[in-house]
């Protein structure tokens, strides 16, 4: 895969409001129904450009959310797990298609889609916070074709194809298309990101480890592009290299020490990982790598073959 420099570029996330829209007005969901709009696709139905749809905690059984640009939708709290949009294995979870720069969905968790957790066509959303898990389908759990969506501080676990073949996290394909991943952790799915068709994709300070089928990443190594920074790439079942570990900028692949163990679902970092502050391998200055902070202590490490690792992986359906 070709690799090539943007540092022309410079991506503007625009969250909600670009400029103040004094008609501007919050949706409220509830579980119950008893909110300002029945459902999360009704209240994004009542809304227009520089509106918030804000969830509440619970769980919304619903399937083909359909965005709309310039909204927002957004959980109450923050907090991924307290607002879950649930597809019930029907269907893609939420569609983005020709979304403008200024759409957003922050806060939730996106769980059990069959197809795909989210469909980026001619897109330019920004998903900021997000947990993408138990994604179990004929699909990938975010496919993006044109545009260049944006995936911030966002994290994927549990996500598998029950297709013939392992299934990656991010599919990215056709030319005009930029995808870019930030700060996300990638961690016990089949696989990772796949690039194609001459797209293109900047994945920076993200953690892509424990690939249970395939790759951290893979594609067209012939016109697809990726530019990779500050990124660990670990305990994959295939290559290592493909596209991001040999021409990635200050990229390795070391062990991300989470808080919990294999299967726990705890992806919170050791204060001793490497990808926590101040202790990268190589001495560079990265920051936080992944979705998550350290929050527990040093643990000792310890090695497990792809046998063990593969005993203790386990999804919840």
């Amino acid at each position: 895969m070709k690799t090539r420099s943007l540092s022309g570029l410079v991506g503007v996330a625009l969250f909600c409001l670009v400029t103040p829209n004094v008609d501007a007005r919050t949706w409220y969901i509830t579980p119950g129904g008893t909110g300002d709009a029945p459902t999360v696709q009704a209240g994004i139905d009542s809304s227009t450009a520089g509106d918030t749809v804000l969830v509440a905690c619970g769980t919304y059984y619903e399937h083909d959310i359909i965005m709309k640009s310039g909204v927002c939708l957004k959980g109450e709290v923050g907090f991924p797990p307290c607002a879950v949009l649930d597809a019930q294995h029907q269907s893609k979870l939420v569609i983005s298609h020709s979304n403008d720069a200024s759409t957003l969905i922050e806060g939730l968790t996106l769980s059990h889609a069959s197809v795909c957790a989210v469909d980026c066509v001619w897109s330019f959303v920004t998903v900021r916070d997000c947990v993408f898990s138990d994604n179990v389908g004929q699909g990938f759990v975010v496919t993006i074709v044109f545009g260049a969506p944006r995936f911030y501080n966002c994290l994927f676990y549990g996500n598998h194809s029950e297709d013939h073949y392992p299934a990656p996290v991010i599919a990215v394909a056709y030319s005009t298309t930029h995808a870019t991943l930030s700060h996300c952790t990638i961690a016990e799915n089949s696989a990772g990101v796949t690039v194609n068709a001459d797209a293109g994709i900047t994945v920076e300070n993200s953690i892509i480890a424990f690939c249970m089928d395939g790759n951290a990443f893979g594609g067209d190594e012939t016109t697809a592009w990726a530019d990779i920074s500050c990124c660990n790439l670990f305990g994959n079942h295939g290559s290592e290299d493909s596209l991001a570990a040999a021409s990635g900028i200050a990229c390795f692949s070391a062990d991300p020490q989470f808080c919990g163990i294999l299967g726990s679902r705890n992806f919170y970092l050791q204060s001793d990982s490497p990808c926590a502050p101040g202790n990268h391998p190589g001495g560079n200055e990265c920051g936080v790598i992944g979705a998550l902070p350290a929050l527990c202590g040093a643990v000792e490490a310890q090695t497990k073959t792809w046998g063990n690792i593969k005993s203790l992986y386990k999804l919840d359906d």
